[in-house]
């Protein structure tokens, strides 16, 4: 019996070199490490840094503008010093990256409808198990894509109210959910399908994230209960799964990671996880 092909999938990330290229880590070994274990895995490898889209359009000089001394003004200003993160700050809390989706989702002529962009972060120093089961992130992502646009995941379990401020809960959560229900989305990996569900969802949280009060840190309630700080845009994407879900349920998948950031989830991280729910219950 003929089988039926299966789409491609374009491996997207991203990198700074640091230095005075741009106001982020050096990770140009890291960059070269996680590129040679993932190439011959994927349909293609786009690995892109500040310097390389400044130089292909100028816009990305606006979307990577340094926020680090207008936080420091918010500051005083408000009066209230609330938790923020200065290397983030630095890119402009991270706006880079829904637009970095969006554009090779709807720009790159590699990427044919039906095909799947898979984004995964590199840091690999300070998260060393983005490398364990690269062999398997292709499969693991045509199984749990199946009919669907859209796949997500969720690390730990942390509730929402832990890392999105309290202001952008209300603003686009009405009060209709209690967040202390409500998990978290990792902004650190996810798999979207060139399609019209793949592409309004894209859309969507590029259109949150666009709005610099959405994306930064500060806040007039830094001390509620459980709150660690605004993590920008992925506080935004656990708002636009939450607030959507109706929309996007039927296309949408979301794997829970066993409290690790390895892909597919660890059999023994999985194990571990059941045990110790099992004995705070």
């Amino acid at each position: 019996m003929k089988q039926c092909k299966k789409n491609n999938i374009h491996l997207l990330t991203f990198y700074t070199e640091g230095g005075d290229n741009d106001l982020g880590l050096n990770l140009i070994d890291v960059k070269n490490t996680f590129e040679k274990k993932t190439k011959k895995h994927f349909s293609s490898v786009k690995i892109l840094s500040p310097r390389k889209l400044i130089k292909n359009d100028t816009k990305w000089l606006t979307i990577f503008e340094d926020q680090v001394e207008w936080t420091k003004e918010q500051i005083k200003l408000t009066g209230i010093n609330f938790p923020w993160n200065k290397n983030w700050a630095a890119l402009n809390f991270l706006l880079w990256k829904p637009i970095l989706i969006r554009d090779t989702l709807l720009n790159d002529d590699l990427v044919k409808t039906g095909d799947i962009i898979f984004y995964h972060d590199i840091n690999i120093k300070t998260y060393p198990e983005y490398l364990h089961g690269i062999n398997k992130w292709k499969d693991f992502i045509h199984y749990n894509m199946k009919n669907k646009s859209i796949l997500l995941f969720n690390d730990n379990n942390m509730t929402i109210n832990k890392d999105t401020k309290k202001e952008l809960i209300n603003k686009y959560l009405d009060n209709k959910e209690d967040p202390n229900n409500l998990h978290h989305i990792w902004a650190g990996a996810l798999a979207i399908r060139k399609d019209e569900t793949g592409i309004s969802f894209i859309n969507e949280w590029h259109n949150i994230c666009i709005d610099k009060c959405n994306r930064s840190p500060v806040t007039s309630y830094p001390n509620e209960p459980g709150f660690i700080w605004h993590s920008q845009e992925q506080a935004c994407l656990s708002i636009l799964y939450h607030s959507n879900f109706i929309k996007f349920k039927d296309k949408i998948k979301c794997c829970f990671l066993y409290g690790k950031r390895s892909i597919p989830p660890n059999k023994i991280n999985r194990l571990k996880w059941q045990i110790k729910k099992f004995i705070s219950h």
